[in-house]
């Protein structure tokens, strides 16, 4: 089973026809399945009525099980610490989250943590990152997850690949976490000396 979680903000669904490929391609690939399916035919129901943003969370496998929407929170989150694990592949978003569950575990008293993956950052166990150095943005090459809002990024060139090494992280003036619900705009601020 796999998931995408979609913003749904003030009436209007954000990014979904980079879910919706993102969704189509993971049938493709794990379950070979040619048809593709139409998100906004699925998601015509059930929308909250109120004004406000909340997480819309399409469960599926090759066919969309359900479909359910909560109102968004944000977590605060001020501090990361870097842990390594040269094994892990999230390269689907899959509803299975257990190996990231395990690496967020071990965050010490950090907020959340940077995946380190055969010596290159990638992600926390939620978000991309990107970061901040001489006025432009940058992300990790090789995420764990290529998100739909680093796509949207990358293609209005807001932000730029880059590898980037745990040493490198003194180099940049400030990190942000970027996912379906968060955007460069909203993410919390986090200094490189917070990260440990």
């Amino acid at each position: 089973m796999l998931f995408e979680t979609i913003c749904y903000q003030n009436g209007k669904f954000q990014r979904l026809s980079l879910h919706e490929a993102r969704m189509n391609d993971a049938r493709k690939r794990l379950f070979g399945c040619t048809e593709e399916i139409s998100l906004a035919e699925h998601l015509e129901s059930g929308r909250p009525e109120q004004e406000g943003t909340f997480k819309c969370r399409v469960n599926y496998s090759r066919i969309i099980e359900n479909v359910n929407f909560e109102p968004y929170f944000p977590k605060q989150v001020d501090s990361l610490k870097l842990i390594e694990d040269n094994n892990i592949d999230y390269s689907f978003k899959y509803k299975n989250r257990e190996h990231l569950e395990r690496l967020f575990q071990s965050r010490g008293d950090a907020d959340d943590v940077i995946i380190v993956k055969k010596g290159w950052l990638t992600d926390t166990t939620y978000a991309n990152i990107i970061l901040l150095r001489k006025g432009k943005w940058y992300t990790p090459r090789l995420p764990l997850l290529p998100g739909t809002r680093r796509l949207a990024y990358l293609q209005s060139n807001l932000i730029i690949p880059e590898d980037i090494r745990p040493e490198d992280l003194v180099r940049f003036d400030e990190i942000r976490i970027i996912n379906a619900m968060i955007s460069m705009e909203t993410s919390p601020q986090i200094r490189p000396e917070n990260i440990c």
